[in-house]
């Protein structure tokens, strides 16, 4: 069969989010610095490619193209002109720039197609494929062992809880694409993909598989067996996390350890973490009244904070662009986001499917912004933003000459 020049460009941008997504979450170490910045860099080049063979430089003006170049730009000002501590690093700042600009290309050449889903949930099965293998290989005698002492993910890139975090990316595109097809051979990728995110131990994975969980649901036609089916699946995710020994050591203690710490109860133990990224939001609200306008420049509550010994982040997204860029930085970064949403839950009925997609990974970035600093991390931090973006310039553009159609 004569591959046409339109399937030839889906197959680039599929192998370059593979790329990406495998990059990210794999190879960002310094053990292996050279063939993370190698993928990146063809990752960019195939969407180059398969934009100059579209011919179709229309989407260079987009208002996602303008939200990432405005947000990078922020960073590079207040980086390069009002660093206040450690350093900046524009190299890796501006590549994670690039591969933000080419995943949105991407998910508009997806979106543009009647399956869409299938395409862009493609790259995510076989790249998730690939890093659960990875995983596996690089950490066979931890993962095999009767009762995990440790938490798996230190050797890839970042830490455990943003290997988990990265793996949840993954779970929820591939989750919505059971979704719609109801194809059961996806669970041979997405079980090992949960596994791996729960042994993480990160305390966020629950609340994004409850997030897959809660996706499934308003999926369902017939709301009281699907409400059972929600309550189901949820117990049997406690079930999993606080009930068997070799997943409670790794996550369900330390779940039981947070909530004891947040609530002063005697229950669980006491946890470090928890209660020191409680008092480093508080800590970092203070810090940024000191400049709640414009920020007091970049890493600025890791130069108050480590005065008194603290931590060099404050471990949530809200607060550290809040102490950074102050209100306006928030503004920027954030309004997207609650637009997208208003726009989607206005056209939830014309496109269910799309609107329910969207709605959820945006509603799932908004919640895990108060346990991590997405701004400044890799790039698939960003990918629910853009999908919003790229979806929206695509709906735009299918229903621009129906009349009595009123997109907003």
């Amino acid at each position: 069969m004569r591959l046409t020049n339109r399937a030839f460009c889906t197959a680039l941008y599929s192998i370059s989010v593979i790329m990406l997504i495998v990059a990210c979450i794999c190879f960002y170490k310094r053990e292996t610095m050279s063939l993370y910045l190698s993928m990146s860099i063809v990752s960019v080049l195939l969407v180059i490619g398969a934009i100059l063979l579209e011919r179709s430089l229309s989407g260079l003006f987009d208002p996602c193209i303008w939200y990432l170049t405005v947000l990078y730009g922020m960073y590079a000002i207040y980086g390069l002109l009002f660093l206040k501590a450690g350093d900046y690093n524009w190299d890796s700042q501006f590549l994670s720039y690039a591969q933000c600009l080419c995943f949105y290309f991407s998910c508009k050449h997806f979106f543009s197609y009647p399956d869409w889903y299938k395409k862009i949930a493609l790259p995510f099965i076989i790249g998730g494929s690939f890093v659960v293998v990875y995983i596996f290989i690089l950490q066979k005698d931890l993962i095999m062992m009767t009762q995990v002492e440790e938490r798996i993910g230190d050797g890839l890139s970042g830490n455990v809880n943003t290997v988990g975090y990265s793996l949840g990316i993954l779970s929820y595109a591939i989750t919505y694409y059971y979704c719609v097809t109801k194809k059961k051979w996806i669970f041979l990728v997405l079980v090992p993909v949960l596994f791996m995110m729960l042994l993480t131990g990160s305390k966020k994975t629950l609340i994004i598989i409850i997030i897959d969980i809660l996706t499934i649901y308003f999926f369902g036609k017939a709301k009281v067996s699907s409400f059972l089916k929600l309550v189901l699946l949820i117990a049997i995710l406690f079930w999993i996390v606080f009930e068997i020994p070799y997943f409670y050591e790794v996550i369900g203690k330390r779940i039981e350890d947070m909530y004891a710490t947040l609530l002063g109860s005697s229950g669980g133990n006491y946890s470090h973490s928890t209660d020191d990224r409680k008092g480093m939001i508080n800590d970092a609200l203070k810090i940024g009244m000191t400049h709640p306008i414009l920020g007091g420049g970049m890493n600025y509550f890791a130069a108050i904070s480590r005065m008194y010994g603290y931590y060099g982040y404050s471990h949530c997204n809200y607060t550290e662009l809040f102490c950074n860029f102050g209100i306006v930085g928030v503004l920027i970064y954030y309004v997207p986001y609650f637009k997208g949403i208003r726009f989607f839950w206005r056209n939830r009925r014309r496109e269910r499917e799309r609107s329910i997609f969207v709605i959820m990974w945006l509603v799932m970035a908004l919640v895990l912004g108060w346990l991590m600093v997405a701004f400044s991390g890799l790039s698939n931090s960003y990918m629910p933003i853009i999908a919003s973006f790229a979806m929206i310039e695509i709906l735009k553009s299918k229903y621009k000459y129906v009349k009595n159609t009123n997109l907003s």
